[in-house]
C-alpha cells in the first residue's frame, strides 16, 4: 500500500484525542496576528523573527517558546480566536471527541477573569459539532501555593457554572523541579471535589515519576508516560490496573525527550499490552496533526485495523459518562475506508 493510500485512509478515520492543549495550538500565523495587534514595534512582528521562536529542540526551548506565544494572548476576543483554531484544526482532522487542556492562570496574572476566559471558550466549542471537555492543566512551575490559590477560585467556579464541560484537573510543566510529592494535598482537594486527576509524567522524569503521580496524586490516566518502558513492573501495572498512557510521539522527539534516531517506545508498549491513545500535544509548536501523528506510528509497525480498537480504548479511558461513551463509539464506527 502507499503512503498516499495510507494517509487518505488516515485522514477518513474518526478520531479520539485525549491530550491537546489549547494554546499549543497557536501556530506562527497566528501569533503574528497577535503580535501586530497588541505590539506592532516588537521585533517579532518580522515573521522570520516567529520562526525562529518555534525552532528549538530541548524541553527548555520549547517551554521558553511556549511562554513567549501565550503572552500574547491578551483580551477575551484573542480567547475566541485561539478556541476557533482549535475548532478549525479538529474539524480538518476529523477528530469527533477531544479532551483539551487548558491552563488560565498565565491570562489571570495578566487580569482575565477565570469565568469571562471559560465562558469565552465555551461559546464557541459549544457552537461547533465537535465535543469537547476540558482538563485544567494546573502550571506546576508556579509552585505550590499559586496551585492552592488557584484551586480557592477553580473549584467554586467549576461547581457553579463548568461542571458538565471541565471534567479533569491535570498537572504539566517542570517534572525534575516540581514533582508530584509536591502536590499530594492539591490533588487530595481536586478528588474531594469529585473533579477527575490527570498528570502529564515520565515525560523527562524516569519511571519513577509515573508511580509517584499514581499512588500520591491517584491520577487516573498519564499524559505521555513514556519512560514507563525502562521498568517492567510499572507497565505490568498499567495494564492490570487499565491506566492509558495518552502518548504524542513527534512532541516527544521535538522538546529532546527522545533524541534523533531513538526508537519510540509506543510499539513496544502496545506489544506489551498498555493501552495508549495516539495525540499531537502541543500541533502549533510541533507543525504536526493528528493525521500525520498516526501515519508516525503507523511508521512504526501498527497496521491500521488496531487504530479504531485504540480509538475504542480511548473513549473508554476518557472522563465521559457511559452514556456519552456510548454514543461516541457510534459515531466512531459509521465511516467507510
Amino acid at each position: 500500500m502507499t503512503d498516499e493510500l495510507i494517509q487518505s485512509q488516515i485522514s477518513k478515520m474518526k478520531k479520539i484525542e485525549l491530550h491537546r492543549h489549547i494554546e499549543g495550538c497557536i501556530s506562527p500565523e497566528f501569533l503574528h496576528h497577535l503580535v501586530l495587534k497588541h505590539d506592532p514595534n516588537n521585533e517579532l512582528s518580522n515573521f522570520d523573527s516567529i520562526l525562529e521562536i518555534y525552532d528549538y529542540d530541548t524541553f527548555e526551548g520549547f517551554l521558553d517558546a511556549f511562554v513567549t506565544v501565550v503572552s500574547f494572548i491578551r483580551d477575551l476576543d484573542d480567547i475566541e480566536r485561539m478556541a476557533e483554531l482549535v475548532i478549525k484544526q479538529l474539524h480538518e482532522e476529523n477528530i469527533i471527541y477531544a479532551e483539551l487542556l487548558f491552563s488560565p492562570q498565565p491570562f489571570m496574572l495578566e487580569g482575565l477573569r477565570l469565568e469571562d476566559i471559560l465562558n469565552t471558550m465555551r461559546a464557541v466549542f459549544d457552537n461547533s459539532d465537535v465535543k469537547t471537555t476540558l482538563i485544567i492543566d494546573i502550571v506546576r512551575n508556579f509552585g505550590v501555593e499559586q496551585a492552592d490559590n488557584f484551586l480557592d477560585e477553580l473549584l467554586p467556579v467549576i461547581d457553579n457554572n463548568f461542571a458538565a464541560w471541565v471534567r479533569a484537573i491535570s498537572i504539566g510543566g517542570d517534572e525534575f523541579n516540581y514533582p508530584p510529592e509536591l502536590f499530594t494535598k492539591v490533588f487530595e482537594r481536586i478528588r474531594n471535589a469529585g473533579i477527575h486527576s490527570y498528570a502529564h509524567a515520565g515525560e523527562w522524569a524516569g519511571s519513577e515519576s509515573i508511580w509517584d503521580a499514581i499512588d500520591l496524586l491517584r491520577i487516573e490516566r498519564i499524559g505521555h508516560g513514556i519512560r514507563s518502558v525502562d521498568d517492567p513492573e510499572l507497565a505490568q501495572y498499567l495494564i492490570r490496573e487499565d491506566i492509558m498512557l495518552d502518548i504524542s510521539p513527534t512532541s516527544n522527539y521535538l522538546t529532546g525527550a527522545l533524541k534523533k534516531g531513538d526508537v519510540h517506545p509506543l510499539k513496544e508498549l502496545f506489544d506489551l499490552g498498555v493501552k495508549i491513545s495516539i495525540n499531537t500535544d502541543d500541533p502549533g509548536f510541533f507543525k504536526t496533526d493528528l493525521n500525520q501523528e498516526y501515519l508516525l506510528v503507523h511508521k512504526m509497525g501498527i497496521d491500521l485495523e488496531y487504530f479504531k480498537k485504540m480509538n475504542m480504548d480511548a473513549i473508554n479511558a476518557s472522563f465521559l459518562s457511559e452514556i456519552e461513551k456510548e454514543d461516541l463509539v457510534s459515531k466512531l464506527y459509521n465511516y467507510e475506508l
